[in-house]
């Protein structure tokens, strides 16, 4: 039985390993199908036998199943030794593209099973410079790529844990991907936002749901004190909506009525952060967020809410990505009655070291 393989960002992200000097490959194992490219490098490199990497020490998003340990070879060696002294592939210099190990033509994605079939994952790193195609680069050529190196690794068992989604859930996403296109070229990520929440509230009217969001938006711009105008962002409107079906099977464990609500809080973060934070690590910088959107999204306005977000803003380093910023934390320090001395002592000191600042 032929399986199927679900491209939740179609053909609308690039990135030219070939090309790349970045640090991918310096902290990352390398997988090698046996059958393949492993016949011809343990040929022209004998001591490569040596370097073998015991299944149960290969890290994630890798556990190797005991299919893979059959037809997969995983080198310790970190970093990877056949770089260049610029970084770059020695293998796909010298050998080309079909010499490279199956792991490095899959990276930067990866599969996970759902049931029969498998979803095509986006590894969320920062050190990966994959970014958003423009619509008249010619990529027909990566998504025959991106299959064919998948079914490969379909082939050897080299895929990650099961996601616990039913047939119907599936089908979903998968609908709900074919819509996105419809919503590429909206100003805001409302629209969208409202048609993910009407497709889960199937009993909701249209209506309805864009009221209970506006709802929910209207709370936010409260806490973040902003205007209604940052909230129409046609770039940012048009890279979510490209990144929602991968971002959404990153959520996976949420329900599919929750989704929505904290896609359209990373929408809200994301538009208050600077352009050039966005294009270093184009799909890291939305994933790494996605923690701090699930805070806003179930954000209350009451002093217990606020006291939870400001310790997570004073322990957590990473919860500020959404926190870090002057207004936020007043509308913290006023919900605790604050006086004006004690809130420019607490942002001095909070913005100055970067970290948690003294206990209060």
């Amino acid at each position: 039985m032929k399986m199927k393989i679900y491209i939740p960002f179609s053909g609308m992200l690039k990135f030219d390993c070939a090309r790349c000097p970045w640090k991918c490959c310096d902290y990352r194992n390398i997988f090698i199908n046996k059958a393949k490219e492993g016949k011809l490098l343990f040929e022209r490199y004998p001591r490569l036998k040596y370097l073998a990497l015991p299944p149960h020490r290969v890290y994630l998003p890798f556990a190797l199943s005991k299919k893979a340990e059959k037809h997969i070879f995983a080198t310790a060696v970190v970093p990877c030794s056949f770089l260049d002294d610029k970084g770059l592939c020695s293998l796909q210099r010298r050998g080309g593209y079909d010499l490279k190990p199956l792991g490095c033509r899959t990276y930067p994605y990866y599969l996970s099973r759902v049931g029969d079939d498998f979803i095509v994952r986006v590894c969320m790193d920062v050190f990966c410079p994959i970014t958003l195609a423009r619509r008249n680069e010619g990529l027909k050529k990566q998504p025959y790529l991106i299959l064919s190196d998948l079914e490969e690794s379909i082939g050897t068992g080299l895929y990650s844990s099961e996601i616990p989604w039913s047939k119907q859930r599936l089908l979903f996403e998968k609908r709900l991907f074919k819509d996105s296109k419809r919503f590429l070229d909206k100003r805001s990520y409302v629209d969208y936002a409202v048609h993910q929440l009407q497709r889960a509230y199937k009993e909701r009217t249209p209506k309805r749901v864009r009221e209970a969001l506006m709802e929910k938006i209207r709370l936010w711009q409260g806490f973040l004190k902003i205007e209604d105008n940052v909230l129409e962002n046609k770039q940012i409107t048009h890279e979510l909506t490209v990144l929602t079906g991968l971002l959404r099977v990153e959520a996976h464990a949420m329900d599919e009525k929750v989704v929505p609500l904290v896609l359209m809080a990373l929408y809200v973060l994301m538009a208050l952060s600077p352009r050039r934070s966005r294009q270093a690590s184009f799909v890291y910088s939305y994933s790494v967020r996605l923690k701090t959107a699930m805070n806003l999204a179930f954000l209350r306005d009451d002093l217990d809410t606020r006291k939870e977000l400001l310790l997570c803003a004073r322990e957590n380093a990473r919860c500020r990505l959404g926190l870090a910023k002057s207004h936020t934390l007043l509308w913290l320090a006023d919900g605790l009655k604050w006086n004006v001395k004690d809130r420019i002592l607490f942002l001095n000191d909070f913005l100055a070291k970067g970290n948690s600042p003294g206990g209060r």
